[in-house]
């Protein structure tokens, strides 16, 4: 007998998939003078995503509240050390809060904010890394539970890891060698030893850096992979389906992107490249039209345009979609904006001066539809504070994915039975999507909330 406490049934007898996907036009929300990179998360506790940018060379942080319809509040803004080229954002201090970090180029330091949970922060708290740091992620490298940090310092041909103390503070950087002028990085399990990893691209190696993850904070000797004519930006995904991470980059100068699929042992295949109208300056992937397959999306002409090329789950992507965003586009960010379920997009436009978001719209008429299941699925209890009971009566041979809301994959089982226990006890809390994966195609996709 089946003891639900709360569920969602899904029973569904078609489902658009394999076709185009469409955005409304561009919504612009200024965000000072040249805004350059972007971040997505949730600054104020009110479960809708927001927005953080830095600015060019400058000393200006802007915070962009989100209203979860896909609108944004005027820009607050910050200030930083100085030089900033790139933000990311995480709990540094433990307190549930969402606070930001930093990368300065002309201080080569990092400047560290924490929030107050009301879309505040403190004053910034520097700590130095190498020269030129192009790029900043966090992640947590050494398996403590606490948020840490690393750059891309483009002049150094290295990267910096500075390990966190739950507390706001970090280590003295660690520094490991990478390719020449690396302006980029990701972190993801490359090899399959649950431990994190990291990737960079180098402009001037037209090439990339893997450096394997040994779980305490330290890292590999770098491996090196070929990829197109002066890599500007990275991003990671399962291209092919197959369980393993893979690779993607934005090639400016030969105007393309190259993909390469892992094998799941920290290697990768030869770059296959995928041409666009124009050089493009950012990338990031997620599943922009519901068929359970990742596509990728890069700013191109000049930063004009978001290119969306539609994945077909083998690791081949379509001709790109041109959508306009502003002027100067030098970062993009996917996450759900409006709370509808469907990935969107941010870009940073330095030329007009704003942050420009697209609203993924519905899935246009001309998208075939295949039959599917019209079986029941329970998920139960929903809200969770993160286990999660998903139950497939008569569905068979089925998957279930779960993605964060900002469409980074954080769970995957590839052969569901008709009761299936989920753990997102380790994850932060907020609107998760679970894809129901049968045959190739997404029969079914919902929400949970983890609380």
């Amino acid at each position: 007998m089946k003891k639900v406490v709360s569920f969602l049934a899904i029973a569904l007898c078609s489902l658009f998939v394999n076709g185009q996907v469409s955005f409304l036009p561009v919504a612009s929300f200024p965000a000072g003078a040249q805004p350059t990179s972007i971040i997505a998360a949730d600054f104020n506790g009110d479960s809708m995503i927001d927005l953080a940018t830095d600015q060019v060379a400058s000393i200006n942080l802007f915070v962009l509240l989100g209203d979860g319809t896909g609108s944004f509040g005027t820009a607050n803004s910050l200030t930083v050390a100085g030089g900033t080229q790139s933000i990311t954002s995480a709990d540094f201090n433990g307190d549930g809060k969402m606070d930001l970090a930093v990368s300065n180029t002309l201080g080569n330091s990092v400047s560290i904010l924490l929030g107050n949970g009301a879309g505040g922060f403190s004053a910034p708290i520097d700590f130095p890394v190498g020269l030129a740091n192009y790029y900043i992620i966090s992640e947590d490298f050494n398996g403590d539970g606490k948020m840490d940090l690393a750059t891309a310092n483009g002049n150094n041909n290295n990267i910096s890891i500075l390990l966190g103390n739950g507390a706001g503070g970090f280590s003295s950087a660690t520094n490991f060698t990478v390719g020449a002028s690396t302006v980029s990085m990701i972190s993801g399990d490359f090899n399959g030893d649950g431990k994190l990893d990291i990737a960079t691209a180098n402009y001037f190696g037209n090439n990339i850096s893997i450096l394997l993850g040994n779980g305490s904070g330290g890292f590999s000797t770098a491996s090196i992979f070929a990829v197109g004519d002066k890599p500007m930006s990275i991003t990671c995904g399962d291209f092919n389906g197959d369980g393993k991470m893979d690779l993607a980059t934005a090639n400016h100068i030969s105007s393309d992107l190259s993909v390469l699929l892992g094998n799941g042992t920290g290697n990768f295949s030869t770059a296959t490249n995928f041409s666009l109208t124009a050089s493009p300056n950012s990338i990031s992937c997620a599943d922009f039209n519901g068929d359970g397959k990742m596509d990728l999306v890069a700013t191109t002409g000049s930063g004009t345009n978001a290119s969306v090329l539609l994945g077909d789950g083998t690791g081949h992507f379509s001709t790109a979609i041109d959508f306009p965003v502003g002027i100067g586009a030098n970062s993009i960010i996917c996450a759900d904006f409006n709370k509808d379920g469907k990935m969107d997009i941010a870009t940073a436009n330095q030329g007009t001066h704003d942050i420009g978001v697209l609203i993924n719209g519905a899935y246009p008429a001309a998208i075939n539809e295949v039959n599917i299941d019209t079986s029941p699925i329970f998920i139960f209890p929903n809200p969770s504070t993160g286990i999660f009971t998903i139950e497939l009566p008569s569905v068979s041979n089925a998957s279930i994915e779960i993605f964060n809301s900002l469409g980074a994959m954080v769970y995957k089982q590839a052969h569901a039975t008709d009761c299936n226990t989920i753990d997102l006890s380790k994850e932060a809390n907020g609107v998760y999507m679970v894809n129901i994966i049968k045959e190739g195609r997404q029969i079914a996709s919902r929400k949970v909330v983890k609380e």
